[in-house]
């Protein structure tokens, strides 16, 4: 049995909603217009160029390192 990967419309969604913001938020914080980031969302059109690196950091964030146990 194989697993599909996440589509990125499912990870941007995600995202957002981990981050606790609305759409009209998460448009105004990642300087993309609403309805661009409604059609990310119902995967009718998908972040490219620079403002896919931008978004990747929200994305795929890096995981917080623990501290050693002493």
């Amino acid at each position: 049995m194989t697993t599909e990967p996440p589509k990125l419309a499912t990870m941007i969604k995600a995202a957002r909603e981990r981050l606790g913001l609305s759409q009209s938020e998460a448009a105004e914080a990642w300087s993309v217009p609403l309805k661009t980031l409604q059609k990310w969302e119902q995967a009718t059109r998908s972040p490219r160029g620079e403002t896919l690196a931008r978004l990747w950091p929200i994305l795929f964030p890096e995981p917080k390192k623990r501290k050693p146990k002493a």
